[in-house]
């Protein structure tokens, strides 16, 4: 029995781990490449702060969907960073990151060049979330040990 528990435990360690590291990897491939980025006006379709209550308090986050124009063609998305979530410890600081990033119902959207439906509203990405990926890799990592322990294992 502990030999299929090992098994299944490292299965989704692996499934989780290797999953997510995609995930991130991508995204922070696109933050790597946000520097060249071009940009263009967009037009807000809407905007709000969600308000997430978690065991380490409340967090606030800006959410907003955005259309823009590249060559003739509509694009929309709701991407505010890459690699990241835009969130603060008051409601006070979210509006006021919408209310810099926005005039009006315009704002500043970077766009890809080579792939304009990734944009992205704030391009900047601190040093840290490159790290994370790393995490990730070692729960992937420590999947394939837990598994191994169970075919090594006589029980």
């Amino acid at each position: 029995m502990k030999k299929l528990l090992n098994l299944v435990i490292g299965l989704v360690m692996i499934v989780a781990g290797a999953g997510v590291t995609i995930y991130l990897v991508g995204d922070l491939m696109n933050a790597r490449q946000a520097g060249s980025f071009e940009q263009v006006t967009g037009s807000v379709t809407s905007s709000s702060i969600q308000s997430l209550t978690s065991k380490r308090g409340r967090k606030y986050q800006p959410k907003m969907n955005y259309i823009y124009t590249v060559n003739n063609k509509e694009y929309r998305d709701d991407k505010l960073a890459f690699g990241r979530d835009v969130s603060f410890k008051s409601q006070v600081d979210a509006e006021d990151w919408l209310e810099e990033n926005i005039s009006g119902n315009e704002v500043v959207v970077y766009y890809n060049p080579n792939d304009p439906e990734v944009s992205v509203i704030d391009k900047n990405t601190p040093g840290y979330i490159y790290f994370i990926p790393l995490i990730t890799i070692g729960v992937t990592i420590a999947g394939f040990a837990v598994m191994f322990s169970a075919f090594k294992s006589k029980a």
